[in-house]
């Protein structure tokens, strides 16, 4: 039996975690290789870049794909700068944009 999967990844790219950036996709790309690897699994991934710039948040959604390859080309491609470090504002916009997102696959 396949089974289907939806993985959504919110990155924050805002200068706060600018050191850690690397490391963080590491992490992820890792885990979507084992994802991967199961033979019975269909998985879609998006990505789903913000921050805070001044008072505004900035995204970029990329929709979902099945190609590894072109989830790496987006995730090596963020970049991490600016932000006003307000963590709690962003989440909870974001999480307004992940709901969107998941919903328009219904």
């Amino acid at each position: 039996m396949t089974t289907s999967m939806d993985i959504a990844v919110c990155f924050d790219c805002s200068s706060s975690i600018a050191f850690y950036s690397k490391q963080i996709r590491r992490i992820i790309l890792s885990i979507l290789h084992k994802a991967l690897l199961c033979d019975e699994s269909d998985i879609r991934m998006a990505l789903i870049e913000f921050q805070s710039h001044t008072d505004d948040w900035v995204t970029n959604i990329h929709p979902f794909t099945s190609s590894m390859d072109t989830f790496q080309q987006w995730i090596n491609a963020v970049q991490t700068n600016g932000g006003n470090f307000n963590e709690c504002k962003a989440l909870g916009k974001k999480k307004s944009y992940f709901i969107k997102i998941f919903f328009s696959i219904f």
